[in-house]
């Protein structure tokens, strides 16, 4: 949480910036005008449109929610050369506009990747012109709307950093098959593709490169990222001509997981695929025709064929000594290569290096443009990454299988090929293991996924924070040299990367005024009985992540008399300050004194540097300092006195900020039945904030722990849930109950605290 204080006002933090072209303009945008007022854009398209070729459009945090929601739209489109840059993408989100209270549809009736609609952002350029776009810190969310996919570079390069890409897939529950856009209702849903509008070469043509880096891609429907070269979808495919080009650094690519909704599906104690329904296969990394792909330091995984027909994996009873499958692992071996981590389509140059491929039906599938002879031909370069082990009783790492007649057990995923003798190919017991002519894989991560030497590697952090310049300030003043009664002009040049969000100026310690948008500008008026001599105002400018700046410049006092006998500076002294602010909030005393000749202005009190209140009726010069949520913790408490001649001093004292105490903490329980045995039981709740805490300040962090008893039996001992950014909470669970049987249920929550508020507990009861 960011805690604003005094000595913050001249701190600057210098972070990553992505820096815009020469000459080029940048254009802000803000969603609601809150966290850049003076922002000209409440729309990305409205800004895309208004922007030159080469300009850079800047994201303040806010959702956007952008196009029209009918169907063979985007909600972004973009045409030209251009930089889209968000405040991160845990602030700044894109999405489709719903057509319906629960999602609505802006693919086409029968989706094409060619046909450049559909999609959250469509990029699209010349089949002989690509545009090239680069975008950082923003999630492209499907926000429940059946959609194409989320970014396509159709006849485009460029760079998707520190993004993520999900919900691309209305719902990834088991049964979506049955809704528009669900995952399996189509082989559409992809996350990113790159792809070109080409049926041959065009002119002067040359690799067009979208880079990937540290962006997280999940959620998808079909495939994670599809860099395509063909001119149909369908093999056997037809090279284009165009060779798209993807780098993928730092990233991951996740598909469905065996349990995709924690929340939803319990607690995943038997998490395994699912054997009804349409029989699906997911693609993580797909290159196709031609394209070529440049993968390291990746997280490739959770592509797996499901279904009726799905490969049925080897099982083990689940016992640690047993080490013969219980099952003969053959069924529906056929469909094994229906998903893959990465699939290769008469692909080009092609390499896999450090990464983490993982938990996929094949690892890697390299295939002609057939799709299905393997492409030994044009082997990929797949050496040092980690593929996972075979099983529990594996006294040896050695490596994938290769095109196996037996469905392995999760989580290995072979590759395919033919076998052939290698050197390279060494396990952790020293054999030498084959190689496969399709895909290289040796020399490889040999040892057990907890080795940090040989094994698994690291997980990388995607997406990270953006990198967000600390905004800049100059202050200038009409005039080097006043009179008494005169004005000074003050004016501010403020900028900033995203936005800014206010200006704030200062006359010595007094505030004299706020300004949110431009011309960021402030009057004085210098009074007569004001001291010649030198005078200091000062302004701060502040951006839309709490950023500040500062800057101070001087101006002389000249006249026009009596200046050799300059009034006594004024003094201030809080009286008995409070080392403690309650929420309560308390009443805090200021005694100032002034010269004989002068009178009190003012006083202001500030806590941190925040202007809270100005008492400017004495003789008692008071304020109720109330806090606010995002000031909890150590503070500094000021009282500045202002005289008529406009001198200022101040007096502090260090103040601890209280945690505040939750209004209530909800419980709620739903019920729904499943068969006749089963049904699923939602607990849930919402977790009640006080005035003066925002959710973004409350609900920053948090667990509410829950404990579950059915009549009388406990089921739950101690289920930690985690409080949603909108303080809710919930609990999903299967459980057995008879049709017909009386069941009665007792739930204790428990919200523990965190850095804002204090902990609260309730309990509730509920019956059939």
């Amino acid at each position: 949480m960011y805690r604003r204080t005094w000595g913050a006002l001249t701190a600057v933090t210098a972070l990553l910036l992505i820096a815009p072209a020469a000459n080029a303009a940048t254009l802000s945008v803000d969603d609601d005008g809150d966290d850049c007022p003076a922002a000209p854009y409440d729309s990305v398209q409205d800004a895309i449109d208004a922007a030159d070729p080469g300009d850079t459009v800047a994201l303040c945090p806010g959702t956007y929610v952008e196009g029209s929601g009918a169907p063979g739209t985007n909600a972004v489109t973009i045409t030209k050369d251009l930089t889209l840059k968000g405040a991160g993408a845990d602030d700044v989100s894109i999405q489709p506009k719903r057509s319906t209270p629960t999602g609505g549809q802006i693919a086409k009736n029968n989706p094409d990747l060619r046909d450049a609609v559909g999609n959250i952002v469509t990029i699209q350029g010349g089949s002989a012109s690509p545009v090239t776009v680069d975008i950082s810190g923003i999630t492209f969310d499907g926000n429940g709307v059946y959609v194409e996919g989320g970014v396509l570079f159709l006849d485009a390069q460029g760079s998707l950093v520190r993004d993520r890409v999900t919900n691309t897939v209305t719902s990834d529950r088991a049964n979506a098959f049955n809704q528009p856009g669900g995952w399996r209702a189509d082989d559409f849903g992809f996350g990113v593709a790159q792809a070109t509008q080409a049926t041959s070469p065009p002119p002067g043509g040359s690799p067009r490169t979208l880079t990937l880096d540290h962006t997280r891609v999940d959620k998808y429907n079909a495939v994670g990222v599809w860099i395509d070269g063909a001119t149909g979808d369908e093999p056997p495919l037809t090279e284009s001509g165009v060779v798209n080009d993807v780098v993928i650094r730092s990233s991951k690519i996740i598909g469905r997981n065996n349990c995709p909704n924690f929340v939803d599906d319990g607690m995943c104690q038997n998490a395994a695929p699912t054997f009804t329904g349409p029989t699906f296969g997911q693609d993580g990394l797909r290159v196709t025709a031609g394209s070529t792909a440049d993968v390291a330091d990746s997280l490739i995984a959770s592509n797996l064929v499901q279904g009726t027909n799905g490969p049925q994996p080897l099982l083990f009873p689940n016992t640690s000594s047993s080490c013969t499958p219980s099952n003969p692992g053959t069924a529906n071996n056929g469909n094994l290569p229906d998903g893959a981590g990465v699939r290769l389509i008469g692909a080009g140059a092609t390499t896999l290096s450090e990464n983490n491929i993982v938990v996929n039906a094949y690892g890697v599938y390299n295939a002609e443009l057939d799709g299905s002879t393997a492409n030994t031909g044009n082997p990929v370069s797949a050496e040092n990454n980690w593929w996972g082990l075979r099983y529990k009783c594996a006294t040896a790492n050695t490596g994938p299988a290769i095109s196996p007649v037996t469905n392995p057990p999760i989580p290995e995923n072979p590759v395919n090929g033919t076998g052939i003798p290698d050197a390279a190919c060494i396990a952790t017991d020293l054999t030498t293991v084959n190689n496969s002519d399709a895909v290289d894989f040796c020399p490889f991560r040999n040892g057990s996924q907890s080795d940090p030497n040989t094994g698994e590697f690291p997980a990388v952090d995607a997406p990270l924070p953006v990198g967000d310049e600390a905004p800049t300030i100059e202050l200038s003043s009409d005039d080097d040299e006043y009179d008494r009664g005169d004005t000074v002009h003050l004016t501010a040049d403020a900028n900033d990367d995203f936005g800014v969000k206010k200006v704030t100026f200062f006359n010595g310690l007094q505030q004299l005024g706020v300004v949110t948008a431009p011309p960021y500008a402030q009057d004085f008026v210098i009074p007569a009985d004001a001291p010649c001599g030198s005078r200091s105002f000062s302004a701060v400018v502040e951006d839309s992540s709490g950023q500040t700046a500062s800057d101070e410049i001087s101006v002389d006092v000249v006249g026009p008399n009596e200046c050799e006998e300059p009034p006594e500076a004024p003094t201030v002294e809080l009286d008995d300050p409070p080392t403690h602010i309650p929420q309560e909030g308390v009443t805090v005393t200021a005694i100032p004194a002034v010269d004989d000749a002068l009178d009190v202005d003012e006083v202001q009190f500030f806590l941190g540097t925040r202007l809270v209140c100005t008492d400017d009726t004495g003789p008692d010069y008071t304020c109720n300092v109330l806090a606010n949520g995002d000031e909890v913790g150590g503070q500094t408490l000021r009282a500045v006195v202002v005289d008529t001649a406009a001198q200022t001093a101040e007096d502090s004292a260090d103040v601890i900020v209280d945690k505040f105490d939750p209004t209530g903490l909800s419980i709620e329980m739903d019920k729904e039945r499943l068969n006749n045995k089963k049904v699923r039981r939602t607990i849930s709740g919402e977790l009640g904030l006080p005035e003066r805490v925002d959710p973004d300040d409350g609900c920053e962090d948090g667990t509410v722990t829950l404990i579950v008893e059915r009549n009388g039996v406990t089921l739950f001992p101690s289920a930690p849930v985690a409080l949603q950014p909108d303080c809710s909470y919930e609990l999903t669970f299967k459980v057995k109950e008879k049709k017909g049987k009386r069941y009665h249920y007792d739930v204790e929550a428990t919200f523990g605290g965190n850095s804002v508020l204090e902990p609260i507990s309730n309990e509730g009861g509920f019956g059939k």
